[in-house]
């Protein structure tokens, strides 16, 4: 079985650290197989990150890449700052409309009439190549792992789907929610049933997050948390705002951020918290408001109810009140996981030691073991699994 494994060829936020880390780890993997199943493995990177992992002693005929033009011309690899320009031209890259999406879609079609590849392992996001594997039939695993990445990986780290919002295809408005604002805190928990005023924390993101780039729908996320935020404080609730930390990396992500919340403090009942004190205040509040960021998964794990404004891998949009109400696809999700669980294997690809994830086959073999079982039975299995302690080790 030939498989193709591709890193986008592109510089995520401006450096090589990130995408250089999992070429290097592929290259490892490969490097544990036997010679001729390493014959049947190819890795599309950048140029760069090839020639740098040739010269620290990996095998050249392990990698395709593109010329140097091609990636300088469509992949904007000859700039050295990380800026608003070149978040929209990532943007237009993971949507798959740009044509950088062209030119690595055709040199993976030159690449078929030599190395003819029966499926892919891709780390990044495009559109796209998620398009055109469906449209030739190839399996396609993705090993980006978005929001589900360590600590987390309650799900399994391997999102079938794509990445970070695929998993759960749900398709609900943020009219949809204010409709809930009456019975939106009416939660069967009794302990904060019996309060009609309720703690709130409203999780920021950051403007590059591709969370937000990919799956913020018609609304953009600017106006979901303003007019999330506002409902909430209007009907009565404390909203604690916390700002994302990692936004004063960057001047424009920096800006953006200030921006926001110099919107948000005005608004009577919001309290803007410090960077790096949502672990501290989440066991108080009520209830998590975010558009689809990991700090709404990790609410869900300690039971707490989230409202979620975008598509995430691990929770419909709108209202969940628990794991178990977000499970409602799950045989979606169970058909899809057979599937892959057989690509795996066939593929010997493995990503619980790539991701330096050992509770991903225990996760997985949990998932194989739900086939068979009707919905309700599954939900009830799932229901019964100790999340929140798995979490708390995890940490």
């Amino acid at each position: 079985m030939r498989i193709l494994l591709i890193v986008d060829p592109y510089k995520i936020r401006g450096h090589w650290r990130t995408p250089i880390w999992i070429v290097q780890k592929y290259v490892e993997m490969v490097s544990e197989l036997e010679g001729s199943l390493r014959q049947s493995i190819k890795i599309f990177c950048s140029q760069h990150i090839a020639r740098h992992l040739i010269e620290q002693g990996a095998d050249a005929e392990l990698f395709t890449t593109l010329s140097r033009s091609q990636e300088r011309a469509d992949f904007n690899e000859a700039r050295n700052e990380w800026d608003e320009r070149d978040v929209r031209r990532w943007e237009d890259h993971m949507r798959g409309r740009a044509r950088s999406s062209d030119v690595m879609l055709r040199h993976i079609d030159e690449l078929r009439q030599d190395f003819d590849f029966e499926g892919i392992v891709y780390w990044g996001t495009n559109l796209a190549l998620q398009h055109y594997c469906l449209e030739q039939g190839i399996p396609v695993l993705f090993s980006e792992l978005g929001p589900l990445r360590p600590p987390y990986g309650f799900l399994g780290a391997l999102d079938s789907f794509g990445v970070n919002g695929h998993g759960f295809p749900a398709r609900v408005t943020l009219a949809d929610i204010i409709k809930q604002e009456d019975h939106l805190f009416e939660f069967q928990d009794e302990e904060i049933g019996t309060q009609r005023s309720k703690t709130v924390l409203a999780a920021l993101q950051n403007m590059d997050d591709s969370n937000l780039l990919i799956h913020r729908g018609e609304m953009s996320y600017d106006d979901f948390i303003l007019s999330s935020v506002s409902l909430l404080a209007n009907a009565g609730h404390k909203v604690l705002v916390c700002p994302h930390p990692g936004a004063y990396r960057y001047r424009y992500t920096y800006v953006h951020q200030c921006q926001l919340l110099s919107t948000l403090a005005v608004i009577p009942g919001v309290s803007i918290q410090k960077p790096f004190v949502t672990a501290e205040i989440m066991p108080s509040v009520d209830v998590v408001v975010a558009y689809n960021s990991s700090v709404a998964f990790e609410a869900l794990c300690l039971g707490k109810p989230i409202v979620l404004g975008g598509a995430a891998s691990f929770a419909p949009k709108g209202l969940s009140l628990s794991v178990k109400e977000s499970i409602r696809p799950v045989k979606i999700l169970r058909e899809n996981l057979a599937q892959y669980l057989d690509f795996m294997a066939r593929y010997y690809v493995k990503f619980d030691e790539l991701f330096a994830l050992p509770r991903v086959t225990s996760e997985l073999q949990f998932w194989s073991s739900l086939n068979g079982l009707e919905n309700a039975q599954v939900i009830d299995a799932i229901a019964s699994k100790e999340v929140t302690k798995s979490f708390e080790v995890s940490v």
